[in-house]
């Protein structure tokens, strides 16, 4: 019987990670142009296959843009074979919007260029697989995966069942991943030496037999693909000829797609099922395989620019945006969010977004950023704008129009802060003998209800550019003062207020006597107390369950010598902990709204790890550590914001909060999803090549608890926490790692973070059951905020009147049930994608809160990703949707 042998030709193509992004594309240009060159010789047969990802030829196009056409053809003519991924990302370390846009962009751009997109799932260099990524695949249409890095078989073919249940065909790459035919058959892993037919011949035989053994199929993959590798002209005539001279071998040059094709043709002969997550230690220390655990807190600063950019764009680009049309006309700015989203994407690629290149590559993608942000940030105030001028709200000229806007999908009521920019002659008051003068004005609602206050803080020297279409720019001098007020703000909507001026010298004060700090060291309000204990930490009482959480809030610092890939622990290592040290604490901010009290401990540090002794250095530095606790009146959580100036060289900090629960697993967040954790590592973990950490992912928040107890740490930016089998079960924030180690260098300086950082979080205790929505809500607030538009008379005036006339307040979009993660027009319709969090079904339903964005709310489809409709859903009474989502389910929701 004759055996068929796929032969599948490719290069794993970092597009920045050892080399500059310019260094490697230089290469990539040679590259591709020796495959052009085999293809016009006849002397390649086959396809090239281009990595799984698209944008690698539109940087070799940019280069060669004489090459377009010829470029387009071989697309067309199957000769190259491209996507479904813009670029190869890293899985745990972006959003599920960034993971469903990358692949949309992927299969758009290689259809834009006339070729047809590779439907294989490919994760060959992933560090691990999120649990959702076959039903993310499955909505593309693509039911087959090409993996490696996470998991635990030992057969090359498997079933892969999602968090939703979901399954697709997989092949699981061997020892060396996708490198074993390179390393193995035409020993590319010896580079000095010359190409051996007679060692090729033997080997190739070889390797299928040992894929034969691993397969549950008779055929076999050659999978050639190994690092930024051009094509082996003599190692593949070698591969031709031997085909040629071995009769019991039907040889095949094609693509990975069919290959994978007849795998799933074939899939009632896969006996092995994995489900949800892979992120299994690497176990046989003879194989090359490493899942790569310590990307999630490497280069935290990129983590945290990448966390505000997709917030940016998902939380207000793009809603508001559509609102802005909806509402007033503007024109949807499609053409700079696709911008947005294509310098966003070039920062996904797995060793840029990991923190595990080179310093020149963390560099460049602050620029990407950059651009990103600035699209982002303009369309964001500019559809604010459009709405907040077509409020029809009348001021006078020595007034502010000031409209406050909520992104999230739920009516927000606490207590907000605004930065008031009043411009320069406002009257004023001043207390006793008028030591300060300070802005004296007053606040209403839309109703002429007035809004009591309290001053945070005062900047007097505030400059506030204003541009003009058609007029010379003009530059004025404001006072802005920070205020906290109570506000209940519509679901995705807005509110307007009035800023009026007091008269001259009449004081201007908050009614209540009420102060949330006291006794120095001690915040309160309904819900919390939290209490600053002498070393900094401090002790948390929830008075709804009566629980009381003890000493949470300490750092554990220990050394690091590993890279941007692994946290190295030395066998010298020495931990330090700020439990046994002073701390001072003061108030910065009072009142019946809001309280600050500011925590300043000191930790004497090692200043940096001795290589040559291998010990952390004898030389002690003083680490300063400022955080900052927030409580807000009627509210549930404390907010904390921890900055330090980092001058400690290779090494981890984390802050802990010991639950005190008795739980034997935790919850944390994952790409549309949350996932369940064992707070046990395996007992077999000291036998395995990767020692299993006790950290794990989490894209935003972790929580434990036991129905009496428990505790949720919310977060932004920070993808890395731990859960500690330790008796009081303290959950472990990662905050950063710095380290020396650069790959393929002697070290560089960037990766020690030698600079100012800041993080944000917060503490949410838990009783009963946990409540994943809420969580979830708890971390876009604290990741997004609020925002809000303010107007001067003569702004309003100098602008043209906007036709359309919107109420002074009013909700747009509300969602129950399920999570939200985009809205966005997309060809005159508005499109919601949300998911269920739960194990099991729920009844969500979407309601358009005002008519006019229910105006286009008349038919609902649930769609895949590539927009074609499955299921109908009816209205209930014109504005509100009903639907059900099964567990764990992600739904793409068209309204026409």
């Amino acid at each position: 019987m004759t055996k068929k042998l796929y032969f599948v030709l490719s290069t794993h193509w970092d597009r920045e990670w050892y080399q500059s992004f310019q260094d490697y594309r230089y290469r990539l240009v040679d590259l591709i142009d020796d495959v052009l060159d085999g293809f016009e010789t006849d002397d390649l047969k086959g396809p090239f296959y281009t990595d799984g990802q698209v944008c690698l030829l539109e940087d070799y196009l940019e280069v060669r843009p004489e090459k377009t056409d010829e470029i387009k053809s071989c697309l067309r003519e199957g000769k190259f074979i491209s996507g479904p991924w813009y670029v190869l990302p890293d899985e745990f370390l972006i959003s599920g919007e960034s993971t469903v846009r990358n692949l949309a962009l992927g299969i758009k751009t290689t259809e834009k260029f006339g070729g047809k997109s590779s439907r294989a799932g490919f994760l060959c260099d992933m560090f691990g697989h999120i649990s959702q990524m076959p039903q993310i695949l499955k909505q593309f249409s693509i039911d087959k995966a090409y993996m490696w890095r996470g998991t635990d078989v030992n057969t090359r073919n498997v079933i892969w069942q999602g968090a939703d249940g979901t399954q697709i065909c997989a092949y699981v790459c061997g020892s060396m991943g996708y490198g074993d035919y390179a390393d193995i058959v035409r020993n590319a892993g010896s580079a000095y030496e010359s190409f051996d037919r007679e060692r090729f011949n033997k080997k190739i035989l070889e390797y299928i037999d040992l894929e034969t053994k691993k397969s549950s199929i008779d055929s076999v993959l050659l999978f050639d693909g190994l690092d930024h590798q051009c094509w082996d002209r003599a190692a593949y005539k070698a591969l031709l000829e031997w085909a040629k001279e071995r009769p019991e071998y039907e040889l095949q040059h094609t693509g990975l797609d069919d290959y994978l094709e007849l795998l799933c043709d074939e899939s009632s002969k896969i006996k092995e099922t994995i489900t949800g997550e892979q992120r299994h230690a690497a176990v046989d220390y003879m194989q090359g395989k490493h899942t790569i655990y310590g990307v999630l807190s490497s280069r935290v600063d990129v983590k945290q620019e990448n966390t505000k950019c997709q917030n940016l764009l998902c939380s207000w680009a793009e809603p508001f945006s559509a609102f802005a049309n909806l509402l007033t006309g503007k024109e949807y700015p499609q053409g700079f969010l696709d911008v947005a989203w294509k310098w966003l994407l070039k920062n996904h690629p797995h060793d840029s977004i990991c923190g595990c290149s080179i310093d020149q590559v963390h560099e460049d993608m602050k620029f990407r950023f950059s651009q990103c942000r600035q699209i982002g940030e303009r369309l964001k105030k500019e559809s604010l704008q459009s709405i907040a001028l077509a409020t029809d709200t009348k001021i006078e000229d020595d007034q502010l129009k000031l409209t406050v806007f909520n992104s999230q999908p739920n009516e927000l009521s606490g207590v907000f802060e605004l930065d008031i920019v009043l411009p320069e002659g406002w009257n004023h008051f001043g207390e006793h003998f008028f030591y300060e003068q300070i802005p004296g004005f007053r606040i209403f609602d839309s109703s002429g209800e007035q809004i009591p206050y309290q001053r945070i803080s005062k900047d007097p020297n505030t400059l506030v550019p204003v541009i003009f279409r058609t007029k010379t720019p003009d530059l004025y001098k404001a006072v802005t003062v920070k205020a906290a007020m109570k506000l209940d703000i519509p679901a995705m909507g807005y509110k307007t207020l009035i800023v009026k001026p007091a008269q001259m010298k009449e004081p201007v004060r908050h009614p209540s006597q009420l102060m949330l700090a006291h006794s120095g060291n001690c915040l309160e309000n309904e819900y919390l107390k939290a209490s600053v204990n002498a070393n900094g930490t401090i002790n948390l009482l929830d008075k709804k369950s009566g629980q009381m959480y003890e000493n949470i809030l300490s750092f554990e610092e220990d050394g690091d010598i590993g890279d941007g890939w692994f946290h190295g622990t030395a066998v010298n290592n020495e931990v330090f902990v700020s439990t046994a040290g002073k701390s001072q604490v003061s108030i910065p901010a009072n009142g019946p709204e809001i309280a600050v009290l500011k925590i300043r401990t000191v930790m004497q540090l090692p200043a940096e790890f001795d290589f040559h002794a291998m010990k952390r250095s004898d030389e002690l530095k003083d680490f300063v550590v400022e955080t900052y606790l927030t409580l807000r009146g009627g509210s549930e959580k404390l907010e904390v914001e921890t900055f330090i100036d980092n001058n400690i060289k290779d090494h981890r900090l984390r802050v802990v909060f010991p639950t005190g629960t008795k739980s034997k697993t935790y919850l944390t967040d994952s790409v549309f999803d949350v996932v369940e954790r064992s707070i046990t590592k395996d007992e077999n973990n000291y036998k395995k090549k990767e020692l299993e950490p006790d950290t794990s992912p989490q894209q935003s928040w972790t929580a434990v608890g036991d129905g009496k107890r428990g505790l949720a740490v919310i977060s932004t930016g920070l993808y890395e926490a731990a859960l500690g089998d330790e008796p009081l079960r303290p959950i472990k924030l990662s905050l950063l790692r710095s380290t020396r180690r650069t790959v393929m260098t002697a070290g560089e300086p960037e990766g020690q973070l030698l600079k100012p950082l800041s993080f944000k979080y917060a503490l949410r205790p838990l009783s009963g059951e946990i409540n994943r929505c809420q969580l979830f809500s708890d971390a876009r607030l604290l990741a997004d905020d609020i925002a809000y538009c303010q107007l001067r008379k003569k702004d309003i005036d100098s602008r043209p009147a906007s036709a359309a006339k919107l109420p002074p307040q009013q909700g747009l979009v509300s969602v129950e049930n399920a999570v939200m993660t985009s809205l966005l027009s997309t060809d005159g319709k508005i499109q919601v994608r949300v998911f269920n969090p739960e194990n099991g079904p729920v009844n969500a339903a979407i309601r358009f809160e005002s008519d006019n964005t229910a105006s286009i709310a008349r038919e609902c489809k649930k769609t895949d990703f590539l927009g074609n409709a499955y299921e109908e859903i009816k209205a209930k009474s014109g504005k509100e949707f009903n639907f059900k989502l099964k567990g764990k389910e992600i739904a793409t929701l068209s309204f026409s």
